[in-house]
C-alpha cells in the first residue's frame, strides 16, 4: 500500500515539475538550428515519396485511434504529420503530430479564438524494410495547448531535442519492484535509438515501454500492475500498403 502511494505522489511531483518548467519557459523556449540538426548521421533520411507514404498512415492511425473523439468541441478536428524521424537502419521512426482543437462556442465568443493546437509525439517499429509500421502515441507530459501550430510544434522541439534525456518514467527491476529510470538520450542524437525508450523488457518481456501502460492497484505487484496497450486493427488503403512492398523490392 506505501508503495503504491509513493508512485502515485512521485508521478503526481514529476508531472507537477514538468509542467512549472514549462509554463515558466513558454516565452522563451527555443532550440537553436544546430541542436535540430543533430548529430553527424543520427537519423536517415527518408526519400520524399516514402516519407509520404509513412507521413498518410501515420496520419490515418492516429486520426481513427482517437474514434468518437474526432470533430467534437473540445477535441481534434485535423490534424497533420509535421515532422518524421528514422534510425539509420530505417527500422524506428519518432514523429511530430500537430492537431487542431475547435474551441467551444462561449469560448469563441468571449476570446475570438476558433482553434487551439496541441502537438503530440508518435514512435514506431518494424522488423524489416518494406513492413508496415507498428505505432504509438508517446506522451513525455503535459504539453497544454496553444494559440498557433508553430508554437505547439516549438514546445515539441524542446521537450523532446532538450528535454527527454533527463525525463524519468517507471521501470521493473530485477528484484521485480518499480524503480524511476530516465531515457537516457535525446531526439538529435545517436544514442537515441538504443535508449531506454528502445529497450525492450523494461516493463514486460518483449515488449518496450511505450507498448504498455501502468495501471496502479492496491494489492498487486509491479508485474501485474503492467497493462499492455492493444488496438482494433486498421483498415489501411491499398494502394498505401503496395508502397511498402515496392519499398522492400528496392
Amino acid at each position: 500500500m506505501m508503495n503504491t502511494i509513493y508512485l502515485i505522489i512521485s508521478m503526481i511531483l514529476l508531472l507537477t515539475i514538468l509542467f512549472l518548467s514549462l509554463g515558466a519557459c513558454r516565452q522563451e523556449i527555443s532550440v537553436s538550428e544546430k541542436v535540430l540538426k543533430g548529430e553527424p548521421g543520427w537519423a536517415f533520411s527518408m526519400p520524399p515519396q516514402l516519407y509520404e507514404r509513412d507521413s498518410a498512415y501515420i496520419a490515418i492511425t492516429a486520426k481513427t485511434r482517437l474514434g468518437n473523439l474526432w470533430d467534437r468541441p473540445g477535441y481534434t478536428d485535423s490534424l497533420m504529420v509535421d515532422t518524421i524521424f528514422y534510425s539509420p537502419d530505417r527500422l524506428k521512426l519518432f514523429a511530430f503530430i500537430i492537431e487542431r482543437k475547435p474551441e467551444r462556442k462561449n469560448f469563441i465568443e468571449s476570446t475570438g479564438i476558433m482553434h487551439s493546437y496541441r502537438g503530440d509525439a508518435y514512435v514506431g517499429f518494424r522488423y524489416s524494410v518494406g513492413q508496415t509500421w507498428e505505432l504509438y502515441a508517446f506522451d513525455l507530459g503535459l504539453l497544454g495547448t496553444y494559440e498557433t501550430p508553430e508554437k505547439a510544434k516549438q514546445v515539441l522541439q524542446w521537450l523532446y531535442f532538450k528535454k527527454l534525456k533527463e525525463a524519468p518514467d517507471f521501470i521493473i527491476n530485477e528484484d521485480g519492484k518499480w524503480q524511476e529510470e530516465r531515457f537516457g538520450a535525446n531526439l538529435g542524437e545517436r544514442a537515441f535509438w538504443s535508449s531506454m525508450l528502445w529497450r525492450k523488457g523494461t516493463r514486460a518481456p518483449g515488449l518496450y515501454i511505450f507498448q504498455t501502460y501502468r495501471w496502479l492497484m492496491s494489492g498487486h505487484s509491479p508485474s501485474e500492475q503492467v497493462k499492455v496497450k492493444n488496438f482494433e486493427s486498421i483498415d489501411y488503403p491499398k494502394d498505401l500498403l503496395e508502397m511498402f512492398k515496392k519499398e522492400s523490392e528496392e
